[in-house]
């Protein structure tokens, strides 16, 4: 599935770039789950920043740690309205492997991209920090952890 998620889904991914380049930022990119195309999405971002990949692939796998898709997609009050409803289908054990964020799953993108014309090509990038709180983002690694972080003080 990984390795031909960036090209069956090619036009869905564009939009995040055009507005990024276009300086409308923030972005929110969302899907069903959270973790497959907006795991990519968020991956290729991240890439094209000079995030490093063992960077990129252990934020993939936060998305395991602190998101249970399994719960969220047998919610016995709710259970179609996370877009997870056909998952239903199959057993839970036949179900395990989709709904994790195992960073190899990243990697087969990363590498079916990087495959397709044999190259990689990296651009410069200006990041802009315009607000307090992206400097507190920034310091803290993440809009991610400065959450957690925040969450866990309040705890």
């Amino acid at each position: 599935f990984y390795a031909t998620l960036p090209y069956d889904h090619l036009e869905g991914s564009r939009p995040p770039f055009e507005e990024l380049l276009a300086g409308r930022a923030p972005l929110v990119i969302n899907c069903s789950a959270g973790k497959d195309r907006t795991g990519l999405g968020a991956a290729l971002v991240l890439s094209a920043l000079g995030v490093t990949r063992d960077h990129i692939l252990e934020d993939y796998a936060l998305s395991e740690r602190f998101l249970n898709l399994e719960a969220i997609a047998t919610r016995a009050d709710r259970p179609d309205s996370t877009g997870l409803g056909s998952m239903l289908r199959l057993s839970a054990e036949a179900r395990a492997p989709a709904l994790r964020s195992e960073p190899a799953y990243l990697e087969a993108a990363f590498e079916a991209i990087e495959r397709q014309d044999g190259s990689v090509e990296n651009v410069p990038v200006r990041c802009r920090i315009d607000t307090p709180i992206e400097i507190d983002y920034y310091q803290h690694g993440g809009i991610l952890p400065f959450v957690l972080r925040q969450l866990v003080a309040k705890a």
